[in-house]
């Protein structure tokens, strides 16, 4: 199915009111009435925290899991906290439920340890939920303190009142007889295709008091929650088993033979992201190293279902983040991956991925936290480190990864969530807390731990059938089917429509015609040959307000009603001939065709991350991965892309093509633009056709790709010299501005003019010819009824 956010080849938008912008999702603070437990592990917890989240007891809703340490793991030992989901309230059952153990003296989640990590898998296999635990920075300490931890979940009683959790210690193995691990992370996963689940513990050497460390471990399980250490059958090389600069794991079945791969994230100054993988057809262990491309300064990683395609995917927190689409196996035995660079997602030390369905759409999203955990301030100075909500906007299943981070800078919210309650985050938790159906988040913070629950938004898809027509057949009128499908809220009974304006006269409003659910019909009138219209949807929902397509102020669909057209497209994917750059007294940001690499600026996007169709596009000087906005932005100018000479002569045309435009200053006195222009001389001189500050809703929102659309005729007399050209500048070079051209097609225009009975001719005239024509050509091939024509219609002309 496509993404409810594409616009080919279903045309589909969630929109919002045209007033103001609404989150695609939002969330609403309820900390204060969600937690039952001590402000000291609840709401004023200051401690390291990781998060796992299950339905411990069964019970039909979602409990947390919270393993402590002190932060920057710096070896303080903490106790965990089970909080258990009683009607909504996250509710602290540690003393109740997770304090047993096997082991005299301790006293399960209550006996501090120094956790890194928690993972919730049915390790034996019998219906339950238990909990897997790694530890750092505990050398010296007794096995069941220094190892990785089991509780196991023991289920109900006879009277159907859950046990809770204890700690079993024999379920691990001593590991080494002198070194206790430093497991920074866990991989679940089956390993040895036998339908259980083994553990990958990740071993790390980055902190400097880590010097002992025993390397990366597969612990194989019996089938009944037993490990056994079986390493050297699995990772069978000495760079899998290396713990060098490794911070984070995660695996699954990347290519897709049954058996679970692993991806590793080395940082520091090994910084590169591994693929151990398996070949199920040839041996046992996972055989086979690859590398990730594009990484820059990786910090963590996690797997799931990008584009809906089965296959699983990898996000990859880096600067910025970017997400590797699963392309399948290639011919070196290896899977081969496609990077997307967020472009609108950057900062250091990004921790702690998920992908998970945020807004209930089918298509998951990411959520990351933002803090580095090596770092002993962190806390008191976190460079710009914040948690983020990604919104998954790719546009088909399959198709191109698209992931996008909205921020209102009215008011510096996201999703609801201010900028400030997204700084210095741990972990984010994502669950339904309520149990409304929407997911809600615990965000572990450096000093506080806060409760967010998602709310409902009200808005409108809407969704065409097909493409907007952008040619229309003369004299007859256009049908097109749109659904449009209210969150939350109902449509006021009789406002769906469709308002058009025809060659720029004032606006028309006509009803859409219901035909069933969420589909409506609506009508383009018949229009003239070179007429053109503007259109665009409208919806008057219950308590929401008035809700367009294309929201203004965007631009809306437009279309021209001609009876023949050709089109040359200027796509750039393999050259741009004939396309000039001309620079005049600029110092940075040229023209360029490029594949484009996305910048940010002040969180957001400054550069494309993508073209607006195919790989390739003009940008005014392409960025760098991980490169500030302002280092491959336009300084001084202008910058002008000209295109070669269109022959119009004897005819008139339609340009339309996608731009891309940014400036910091947009909104004030003097802000840098995007200027079209055309010209009928071969450039002598020209006619600005378009000028615009932004292609993004209002200032201080995301920009996009956008089309525009012009008739040459409404400019200057089309001719056999007619060019186009693009120009921006940043003068006085006080801003940071980024433009982008693509997709330039002209398409030329002629109407035929009304059949005229008893023109043979073809002159648009009934004249002497046509008599001429129809004696000359008596009974072969003309008739009595020819001459007829010929004589009732004389000297008529047809134009």
């Amino acid at each position: 199915m496509p993404h409810p956010y594409a616009i080919s080849p279903v045309v589909m938008f969630m929109l919002c009111g045209s007033a103001v912008a609404t989150d695609w999702i939002r969330f609403e603070e309820q900390t204060s009435t969600r937690f039952a437990a001590d402000p000291a592990v609840s709401t004023t917890d200051t401690e390291q925290k990781r998060y796992a989240w299950a339905d411990l007891d069964n019970d039909g809703d979602t409990d947390l899991v919270c393993v402590r340490a002190e932060p920057a793991l710096a070896g303080g030992k903490r106790t965990n906290v089970l909080l258990m989901n009683e009607s909504g309230v996250l509710t602290d059952r540690t003393a109740l439920y997770a304090a047993a153990s096997d082991v005299p003296g301790d006293n399960g989640f209550l006996t501090p340890t120094c956790d890194a990590d928690v993972a919730i898998v049915d390790v034996n296999a019998d219906g339950w939920p238990d909990i897997v635990t790694s530890t750092v920075l505990s050398q010296g300490d007794l096995k069941h303190i220094s190892h990785p931890r089991i509780y196991i979940n023991l289920g109900n009683d006879g009277s159907g009142d859950w046990q809770g959790l204890r700690y079993e210690d024999a379920r691990i193995p001593q590991l080494d007889p002198t070194n206790a691990p430093q497991f920074i992370a866990i991989a679940p996963g089956d390993f040895d295709a036998d339908g259980d689940t083994d553990l990958f513990f990740c071993d790390t050497d980055s902190l400097p008091q880590m010097t002992q460390n025993i390397g990366n471990r597969v612990l194989l399980n019996s089938g009944s929650g037993m490990f056994s250490d079986q390493t050297p059958t699995i990772l069978t090389t000495t760079e899998m088993r290396s713990s060098a600069r490794a911070v984070d794991a995660v695996a699954a079945d990347f290519n897709q033979d049954g058996i679970d791969d692993i991806a590793i994230v080395r940082t520091f100054l090994a910084r590169r992201v591994n693929s151990y993988e398996s070949d199920a057809q040839t041996t046992t262990g996972l055989t086979k190293l690859g590398i990730y491309p594009l990484v820059f300064y990786p910090t963590a990683v996690t797997a799931g279902d990008l584009n809906n395609d089965a296959k699983p995917d990898t996000y990859i927190c880096d600067t910025p983040g970017f997400g590797l689409l699963n392309t399948g196996v290639g011919t070196n035995g290896l899977v081969t991956w496609s990077s997307t660079p967020l472009a609108n997602v950057q900062g250091l030390f990004a921790v702690n991925p998920h992908i998970v369905d945020l807004d209930n759409d089918g298509w998951n999203d990411v959520v990351e936290a933002g803090i580095f955990a090596f770092s002993t301030d962190s806390c008191s100075n976190p460079n710009g480190a914040r948690a983020r909500l990604i919104q998954n906007t790719t546009l088909s299943t399959g198709g191109i990864l698209s992931l996008t981070e909205h921020i209102n800078e009215s008011d510096l919210t996201v999703a609801g969530i201010p900028l400030t309650s997204l700084e210095k985050t741990h972990e984010i938790a994502i669950l339904d807390i309520n149990s409304d159906g929407m997911k809600d988040l615990v965000i572990g913070r450096c000093d506080s731990t806060e409760v967010w629950i998602q709310i409902p938004v009200f808005d409108a898809q809407f969704t065409l059938a097909s493409d907007p027509p952008n040619l229309l057949e003369p004299d007859t009128p256009t049908v097109l089917q749109i659904d449009i499908a209210p969150r939350n809220t109902t449509i006021t009974r009789g406002t769906a429509a469709i308002r058009y304006s025809i060659n720029g006269a004032p606006d028309v409003v006509s009803p859409l015609s219901p035909l069933g659910g969420d589909t409506y019909e609506a009508t383009l009138p018949a229009l003239t040959c070179g007429d053109t219209i503007e259109f665009a949807f409208e919806v008057q929902l219950d308590g929401a307000g008035l809700f367009s397509f294309p929201e203004p102020p965007a631009v809306r669909f437009s279309a021209i009603s001609a009876a023949l057209a050709d089109s040359e497209i200027q796509g750039f994917e393999t050259n741009a001939d004939g396309w000039t750059i001309t620079n005049e007294s600029l110092t940075f940001g040229a023209w360029e065709r490029v594949i484009p690499v996305g910048t940010i600026n002040s969180g957001i996007a400054a550069a494309p991350n993508a073209a607006a169709s195919g790989q390739w596009a003009f940008v005014t000087m392409n960025g760098a991965p991980g490169g500030a906005a302002s280092a491959s932005d336009v300084d001084g100018g202008p910058t002008i892309l000209t295109s070669p000479v269109f022959d119009l002569s004897g005819k008139d045309a339609r340009v339309s093509y996608s731009r891309w435009f940014y400036c910091n200053q947009q909104g004030q006195t003097g802000a840098d633009e995007l200027v079209t222009e055309v010209s009928n001389n071969d450039g002598q001189s020209w006619v600005v056709v378009h000028a615009i500050d932004g292609t993004n809703a209002f200032p201080g929102t995301e920009p996009d790709w956008e089309q525009a659309v012009f008739v040459v005729s409404d400019f200057v007399t089309p001719t056999d010299q007619v060019r186009v050209r693009f120009r921006t500048q940043d003068q006085p070079n006080s801003s940071v501005t980024e433009a982008g051209i693509d997709s330039v097609v002209i398409t030329t225009l002629a109407c035929t003019p009304p059949l005229c009975l008893g023109d043979f001719t073809g002159d648009h005239a009934v004249n002497m010819s046509d008599l001429d024509a129809v004696l000359s050509g008596w009974d072969a091939p003309y008739t009595v009824d020819d001459l007829n024509a010929v004589l009732s219609n004389w000297q008529l002309a047809c134009q």
